[in-house]
């Protein structure tokens, strides 16, 4: 069972936005800031950018709708959407500092016009029924273990016959999987489970699964070009060379948490999964 504010502390440095800033000037950006720009640390899924965009662009969101993120993070998946598509986003996360932070870096880049950011619970979000044209969820699951309320949550905000993308790290064995990970410090945080129990849930819930995809060999060459064939202590990733990377969020040990999560898919105990999903057109 994990637990909520053990899971917002397990994110929270208290500094993140002091640490995007001295990173943001040793790589030359400066405000206006071109979000690509932002990229190497707003989006801390396995794969990066190069894992973000053709998921996005697998859910078919269209210009002049609302999308919600369900677990937002910095805000990058958000604002690529919203760049990519021409969609209205909103984000929403259970850490308070993620959530100022995604809104700062979204005036910084001047998009806080169409993306918005709101601290809350995905379990329990604050929004009128049918209120959203469509969502993603990238990298949440792996934190919460009630799969079910998920979708519930999901389904109860989104109108019918929306898309519902979830692109997660799931189980392929029950073999014991490596601490620690990017998501997790230990086991009591982390809630992998097996890409069935998120198809219970889905189809529980109304909706209808359309596609699901494994991504472990595009994120293994990802990461392959990042640690540069470089896997052992010491190693640094591309980005954290460059000063703007994942070791802003995640922190000193950043290069440990994603060697371990690397390895894992690599022996095929987890793996990065896409689930695309369809609500109902009605509820009966």
């Amino acid at each position: 069972m994990t637990d909520e504010a053990d899971i917002a502390r397990h994110y929270s440095c208290g500094t993140l936005m002091t640490r995007i800033r001295e990173g943001l000037k040793k790589v030359g950006a400066f405000v206006p800031l071109d979000p690509d720009s932002l990229a190497p640390v707003d989006e801390f899924n396995s794969g990066g950018r190069e894992a973000t965009a053709p998921f996005i662009d697998a859910l078919g969101f269209k210009a002049g709708k609302c999308i919600i993120d369900l677990g937002c993070g910095l805000g990058g998946p958000a604002r690529y959407a919203a760049r990519s598509t021409g969609t209205a986003v909103v984000g929403v996360d259970l850490t308070t500092e993620f959530v100022r932070t995604a809104q700062e870096l979204t005036t910084m880049t001047g998009q806080d016009d169409r993306v918005k950011f709101v601290r809350a619970n995905v379990l329990d979000l604050p929004f009128t029924p049918g209120l959203f044209d469509g969502a993603m969820m990238i990298h949440v699951g792996m934190n919460i273990a009630d799969k079910h309320r998920i979708a519930k949550e999901a389904a109860r905000v989104l109108k019918p016959g929306s898309i519902f993308g979830i692109y997660d790290i799931m189980r392929l064995s029950e073999d014991d999987i490596t601490y620690p990970l990017p998501w997790a410090t230990n086991a009591s945080q982390s809630s992998v489970v097996h890409c069935d129990r998120y198809h219970f849930a889905l189809e529980a819930a109304g909706f209808e699964i359309l596609k699901q995809s494994n991504c472990s060999k595009q994120v293994l060459e990802y990461y392959a070009e990042e640690f540069a064939g470089d896997l052992e202590p010491g190693g640094l990733l591309k980005h954290k060379a460059n000063g703007l990377g994942m070791h802003l969020v995640m922190g000193a040990n950043s290069h440990q948490k994603i060697k371990n999560m690397v390895l894992d898919i690599r022996d095929r105990r987890i793996a990065p999964m896409i689930i695309i999903a369809r609500l109902a057109e009605t509820s009966d």
